[in-house]
């Protein structure tokens, strides 16, 4: 995954991002935020996208004075609920949470069906975290490391498989780039749902998975799966014993999933830089922090031109994966 570092901004969002200061409908006696703010997370409730969002939203109230309040918007892969928030008014009140999937490979699955445009549609306001991806397999599986594993899988092209939480998901693709990044070949085996793949990847009915160490850190501590590769070099700070795939020459590798909070395309630079600002200061938070990292996840916070950059480079990079896995909608 690319680096949340500064870099030339994507045209349409850094526009968004510098867009003027004053805020269409707000008086001087009634500075922003003067009512609550909804947070669309497109995922259902309990999911980590919103679990995440929870912890944030009752920080970020109090340092507002004004509740930001959670509303899921779930179905069709998180793209209803950001579909609904790329037509909310851009008035600062209407935050949506962003990910891989949504803005990523969503744009690929859905075409022109999709209801949005994952650039043009936003307005930045900040990065929110990271989640490290790994290579796992069963906790008893012969392989010891990634090096073992690739070995077989080049000796064996197609003969193993791996598991996924469905066609188009970040699990599928993320795997495929691993494949692609490695010139290596395995049979895929969709589930619904990251939780019955796992399952069966516990079961030792399929015999590799990727996945993000959110949902597997307890797993892994457990000894029921076995984490043979991180995926991005900021896993370390979880699992300082996993090499990276340049144990198996492959440099610069990096995935993650992600989670970006956005705005509506021309919300005013004012509402922009006062979320961003309260947000920030939630994520300083020592003790938020080490609850996000119990869950797997790393804070990220960023300004919005920072995230316009990051988004540059990763919104064509998943496009470009999920084309490339001929995923589609089933």
């Amino acid at each position: 995954m690319a680096r949340l570092s500064p870099a030339l901004p994507y045209a349409a969002l850094a526009a968004a991002a510098c867009a003027s200061f004053a805020a269409a409908g707000q008086s001087a006696d009634k500075p922003y935020p003067s009512k609550p703010v909804q947070w669309i997370v497109p995922f259902a409730a309990g999911s980590g996208v919103d679990t995440e969002a929870r912890v944030l939203a009752d920080k970020v109230s109090k340092i507002l004075g004004q509740a930001v309040v959670v509303e899921n918007k779930a179905g069709a892969g998180g793209t209803i609920g950001v579909a609904q928030a790329a037509r909310s008014p851009a008035d600062g009140y209407t935050v949506v949470s962003g990910t891989n999937g949504t803005h990523g490979v969503a744009s690929v699955l859905y075409g022109s069906n999709l209801g949005y445009d994952p650039i043009r549609d936003f307005a930045p306001i900040t990065a929110v975290s990271v989640a490290p991806f790994v290579v796992l397999v069963n906790g008893d599986s012969r392989w010891k490391t990634i090096q073992e594993l690739m070995a077989d899988i080049k000796a064996h092209p197609g003969k193993f498989t791996y598991a996924s939480g469905g066609n188009g998901t970040l699990s599928h693709i993320g795997a495929q780039m691993v494949l692609t990044a490695t010139g290596t070949d395995m049979s895929h085996i969709p589930y619904r749902g990251t939780g019955p793949a796992r399952v069966d990847l516990l079961a030792g009915r399929v015999d590799v998975m990727v996945d993000s160490l959110t949902n597997t850190v307890p797993l892994m501590e457990a000894g029921k799966l076995r984490g043979l590769a991180a995926l991005t070099p900021s896993a370390r700070s979880f699992t300082p014993d996993l090499p990276t795939l340049e144990a198996v020459g492959v440099k610069g590798f990096e995935v993650s999933g992600w989670h970006v909070l956005l705005a509506p395309a021309g919300t005013p630079r004012a509402a922009i830089d006062r979320l961003n600002a309260a947000f920030r200061e939630a994520m300083k938070d020592p003790l938020l922090s080490k609850n996000l990292a119990s869950k797997g996840l790393q804070p990220t916070p960023t300004t919005p031109e920072e995230l316009a950059a990051f988004m540059k480079v990763e919104v064509p990079k998943w496009e470009e994966a999920a084309r490339k896995s001929g995923a589609r909608v089933e």
